[in-house]
């Protein structure tokens, strides 16, 4: 399977034509890799989707594969890493929603690169892997509360979303701002990047 095959796969979303056999694992995760540094694309995060289902399916027979996969991706956030974590946060959250207890140790790294690297994805895993397993996001909760002030409408946005998901009240004054906030952001839903303003979320 060449490079371009591997792109075409996971545009059309046909995530399970992946093979996972040992021999062609490195060419299709440096695919991924590739094209996870395409911010703003959707087909970042449709290969951030895709890597949560290949991660999956490798699983049962390879599991230090699958830790290796998050550990490189928990690396690139940080510094010392010297790339750019682009999509990581996300896709970690994507590869920890099919497999709970692999990314359990690695949720308090996302969190924790909320304030500088990573906001959207620490939200975006939140709101992925929070209806999961609630417990994991209480002291995250104060942060998405506090995000609704953001002056950044993409993080108002999923903030809005995340709590959504988390079954999380919107305290009734920030409620009334966000129905009423026109400001448009980028949410990835149902496998398409969809414009959005902040208060069609909040309702």
């Amino acid at each position: 399977m060449r490079p371009s095959d591997i792109e075409d796969v996971i545009l059309r979303r046909a995530y399970s034509e992946l093979p996972v056999d040992a021999d062609m694992r490195s060419r299709i995760s440096r695919t991924i890799f590739r094209l996870l540094c395409r911010e703003g694309d959707v087909m970042a995060w449709r290969t951030a989707e895709a890597l949560g289902d290949w991660v999956a399916r490798i699983r049962p027979r390879d599991p230090d594969y699958a830790q290796e996969i998050l550990r490189r991706l928990a690396w690139s956030l940080n510094d010392e890493s010297g790339s750019t974590p682009w999509m990581s946060a996300e896709a970690m959250a994507e590869i920890g929603v099919g497999a709970l207890d692999l990314i359990e140790p690695f949720v308090g790294i996302i969190l924790s690169h909320y304030h500088d690297v990573a906001p959207r994805g620490a939200i975006w895993a939140a709101g992925r892997i929070g209806p999961l397993r609630p417990d994991w996001f209480q002291d995250f909760i104060p942060d998405l509360l506090a995000a609704l002030d953001s002056l950044e409408p993409t993080i108002r946005g999923h903030a809005v979303w995340a709590l959504g998901r988390l079954g999380i009240a919107i305290p009734e004054e920030k409620s009334a701002l966000l129905a009423n906030d026109a400001a448009t952001f980028w949410i990835y839903r149902d496998g398409e990047l969809v414009a959005a303003t902040v208060s069609e979320i909040s309702v």
